[in-house]
């Protein structure tokens, strides 16, 4: 791939992750949020996930993983372009919004944590077990949200949403227990 293709690919990724985030403000709208608020109502985080929910449902659409194909089997095109695409784009979206709303870390009393959101957008993605963006999920969780954490090989697993769904919850593990 040549360094303008990357560019390229890289621009389309940002640009639709800003589209996710878009998505996700007027589903707020959409949902009537705004009428329902007065002052920071106790129920923010809900109405947060309650707008990822639907920002994901607009933009994955009708797209479905094809759960009859085999593991490790490529995705036919319309699983690699439809859903895989979008779902990295939400992803990533996912990532970048928590990372301004709430921080790696941090606690907030507006907004659930980016890996409660996470985990919802996967779940509603109903993405393979070997899906491509689920890996990639796994990886920027790992730089963007625990860069300092220990990612020994044994924490590596077969399955990509399994391999995700690790990436999460490990960052979690100290601070629920502390």
């Amino acid at each position: 791939m040549t360094k303008p293709d990357r560019a390229r690919r890289g621009t389309q990724l940002f640009l639709g992750a800003l589209g996710w985030i878009r998505r996700n403000e007027f589903a707020h709208h959409f949902l009537n949020h705004h009428e329902l608020r007065s002052g920071m109502p106790a129920d923010s985080k809900a109405q947060e996930l309650e707008a990822d929910d639907r920002a994901t449902t607009w933009m994955k659409g009708g797209h479905a993983a094809e759960l009859e194909r085999q593991f490790r089997v490529r995705p036919s095109p319309s699983e690699m372009e439809g859903l895989e695409r979008r779902a990295l784009v939400i992803l990533v979206g996912v990532i970048r919004l928590a990372q301004f709303e709430v921080g790696p870390h941090g606690r907030s009393t507006t907004h659930p944590e980016a890996v409660t959101r996470l985990n919802a957008m996967v779940q509603r993605l109903a993405l393979a077990q070997d899906s491509f963006a689920t890996e990639t999920l796994s990886y920027l969780v790992k730089v963007l949200i625990d860069p300092d954490g220990d990612w020994s090989a044994d924490s590596e697993s077969s399955y990509a949403i399994d391999a995700a769904t690790d990436a999460m919850i490990r960052p979690n593990r100290p601070i629920n227990a502390g």
